[in-house]
């Protein structure tokens, strides 16, 4: 991913690095290179803003570094996922899209919204752990616009619509938040191996290898329009009209 003024890109490596390079010029050149303590993959690289990025590892470990004038990493924070909630590798990872949320997915079954900045879980006000949803083995995932959405698919042929609901105790504690699931996807022969919702997240759809893509109404969860492709369908987008989906 690039910069927000796009002059800079980000690139994780299995080696359990990330780069800044400079994009802004005939033939980018690499200006900084972060090493994350952790020798596992990057599954997922990030710029929060124009200064700070963000390198999430296999292993679990989320690490926030803020860029100084001279491209040099000025301060650093590192959250590990198994110390908060996740037991086995993160999978998956995704930014929202106002960058106000992290989304990640593991091995263990579940998936997990952290709240951006600080990095800090979304808190069960019962459970004290991040909001987190168990259900069979995540291979996608995507946040509605405002954050109260979360939809993922999975490997037992399902995808499930989750409802976050949050609230603020006080000024000076963390924000409480509980998923519930409002609509469990069953229709699709095979795997779900995309998600998205559309702007306005009145809509959203489910990608199945089962080369089908099913079109759904965020208010009442009824299927809109389903379609089955000649070939296995990966990812799906919709345009700003929200009129129109395009699928690759």
């Amino acid at each position: 991913p690039s910069s927000p003024s796009s002059t800079l890109a980000i690139i994780g490596s299995e080696k359990g690095e990330c780069s800044v390079w400079n994009i802004d010029s005939a033939v980018p050149t690499c200006i900084h290179r972060l090493e994350p303590s952790t020798l596992s993959p990057a599954v997922g690289v990030f710029f929060l803003s124009a200064t700070r990025v963000l390198f999430m590892s296999k292993e679990g470990c989320m690490h926030t570094s803020t860029l100084t004038s001279t491209c040099g990493a000025s301060s650093s924070e590192v959250v590990k996922c198994a110390e908060r909630g996740h037991t086995a590798e993160v999978v998956g990872v995704r930014l929202s899209r106002d960058k106000s949320a992290l989304l990640t997915c593991s091995w263990d079954k579940t998936a997990a919204v952290w709240r951006l900045p600080p990095l800090e879980p979304l808190q069960s006000s019962s459970e004290n752990e991040q909001s987190r949803t168990d259900m069979q083995q995540v291979l996608c995932m995507t946040l509605s616009g405002d954050g109260s959405l979360l939809l993922v698919g999975c490997v037992d042929n399902t995808a499930s619509l989750w409802h976050i609901s949050s609230t603020h105790t006080s000024t000076h504690t963390s924000t409480a938040a509980t998923a519930r699931r409002v609509h469990y996807i069953t229709e699709h022969g095979d795997v779900v191996v995309c998600v998205c919702f559309s702007s306005s997240s009145r809509t959203y759809c489910t990608v199945s290898a089962d080369r089908t893509v099913m079109c759904w109404c965020a208010h009442s969860h009824t299927c809109k329009q389903k379609v089955t492709m000649t070939a296995t369908p990966t990812t799906v987008c919709f345009n700003t009209k929200e009129d129109l989906y395009c699928v690759g």
